[in-house]
């Protein structure tokens, strides 16, 4: 009989839950933060799954769909994957429909927001529909998502402190019996640079380099030399960071299907006057 109990008891129980969300086509919800006494701003996002209706997706949004280029800044701080596209779990997705219905934040007197930060938002809804206030909300679950929103974007793209480090790029172009090279050495916020080059990058340009190194997961990248033979100039990569290091050589990065080396080789090159050697 006890048992008979306990199995009710869970039945009861899980019939007491909600059922999971289901998101409509086109479902798509961003939130915009920005400070600027902090230099701060970011756009997040959120959209069904292609694959999943009950589940939403998490993104930093691009100020154009087409580049990477991402609807974010924050000075002196480096994270982690910020291109990438996250799965919210089934509770999360159930939540975050519920927190952004749009009627609860339609609220048509303009008195939403009671806390002031200095924090400006912008809540985006299907279409053109927008919210914006300053501070924190003072309806519960309006200020509850903004929280958690907040919250889950430092815990999913976390920061990377670091007090030294090193990119050093090596162009070695075999037809014409050239090297050329640069070298970026940092410790704690002073950057020098060496090598076949006269600018100076200071400590913002040389942080937003490591950004993109990182967005573009530079230390997964293995080596290609698919070009060797044609396009003879080899790019050789060497990084390093508080005591990880990482190498790789590459030989014509505009011309290889994966992107991503190209786009790391021209940041380097581009963020003074280096030029490459073909």
């Amino acid at each position: 009989m006890k048992r008979q109990w306990i199995i009710a008891f869970f039945i009861v129980l899980n019939s007491c839950r909600p059922a999971s969300t289901v998101f409509p086509p086109g479902w798509q919800r961003t939130l915009t933060v920005s400070n600027s006494a902090h230099a701060f701003k970011i756009t997040l996002g959120w959209k069904r799954s292609d694959t999943d209706s009950t589940r939403a997706l998490f993104y930093v949004v691009r100020t154009n769909p087409s580049t990477d280029f991402l609807d974010y800044r924050e000075g002196g701080v480096l994270r982690a994957g910020m291109l990438d596209t996250f799965e919210l779990t089934p509770d999360q997705s159930t939540d975050l429909y519920e927190w952004t219905r749009t009627e609860m934040w339609k609220s048509g007197d303009g008195s939403m927001a009671s806390e002031g930060s200095g924090d400006q938002f912008v809540m985006r809804f299907d279409g053109d529909e927008n919210v914006s206030f300053v501070g924190l909300p003072s309806e519960k679950n309006n200020r509850k998502f903004i929280e958690w929103a907040l919250q889950h974007f430092e815990d999913t793209f976390q920061k990377l402190d670091f007090v030294q480090s090193s990119i050093i790029l090596t162009v070695s172009d075999r037809v014409h019996n050239r090297i050329d090279s640069v070298r970026f050495v940092h410790r704690e916020n002073n950057v020098q640079v060496f090598g076949n080059r006269s600018a100076n990058v200071d400590w913002t340009e040389y942080l937003e380099l490591w950004r993109i190194l990182e967005n573009y997961k530079v230390w997964l990248l293995p080596s290609d030399s698919s070009y060797a033979v044609s396009y003879p100039v080899e790019y050789h990569l060497k990084i390093s960071r508080d005591g990880r290091s990482y190498e790789l050589k590459v030989f014509a990065p505009s011309k290889l299907s994966v992107k991503r080396y190209y786009y790391i080789v021209n940041a380097i090159e581009t963020a003074g006057v280096f030029q490459p050697a073909w």
